[in-house]
């Protein structure tokens, strides 16, 4: 079984590319995902965000409004360090339960879809990296457009992300999503096709 690590930086279109491998014939792990489900109301780290932020970053219906604490947490690094700090550790530990449930399964690969996977280490054959990259003036039309947030707000969180240049580097594949839809799963398809032929 092959695990590839799929990163990239907000607005990259990452989350594109997982669907692709998904159509492709892999198990999608979506870290964010997991952290939706990890925010439920009464949750171990819902209390805690609550418990320290207070109530202003809570919806009507008492759900967390990302929004909100995407403001705070992107302008203050210690504040973005206490979020990090509960959440990492309860999205690691479920990925790697997702993991365990498809190795039971027999699936051949496995994309864990997350924003920290360089922090696992270099890549292998049987646990390649691939970096999803997009010129920054359309990152910030995406997320500005995708989360209703101002052109500050979104250059503020790209600054707080490592550098994708820095990521290509650690990459054993890049994928380009600065073009059109098409020109991405081409691309996408011939990695796959490369990450599937090598022997792990």
């Amino acid at each position: 079984m092959k695990i590839i690590r799929l990163t990239g930086g907000i607005g990259s279109g990452k989350s594109v590319v997982a669907s692709f491998f998904g159509e492709f014939g892999a198990k999608v792990i979506d870290a964010d995902r997991i952290a939706h489900e990890l925010l439920k109301p009464q949750s171990e780290a819902w209390k805690a965000i609550v418990e320290h932020f207070g109530n202003f970053v809570l919806n009507e219906d008492g759900t967390i409004n990302r929004k909100r604490l995407g403001n705070i947490v992107f302008n203050d690094p210690e504040e973005l360090q206490f979020l990090n700090k509960i959440m990492h550790p309860a999205i690691s530990k479920r990925i790697q339960e997702l993991i365990n449930f498809y190795k039971s399964t027999g699936a051949p690969y496995i994309v864990i879809d997350a924003p920290l996977v360089l922090e696992a280490g270099k890549g292998s054959p049987d646990n390649p990296i691939v970096v999803v990259i997009c010129n920054d003036e359309l990152r910030i039309q995406r997320v500005m457009e995708r989360d209703s947030i101002s052109r500050d707000e979104v250059v503020r969180r790209i600054q707080s992300q490592m550098p994708q240049e820095e990521k290509a580097k650690l990459a054993d594949y890049i994928i380009d999503n600065s073009g059109s839809l098409e020109e991405t799963k081409k691309r996408a398809w011939e990695v796959w096709k490369k990450i599937t032929s090598d022997p792990a």
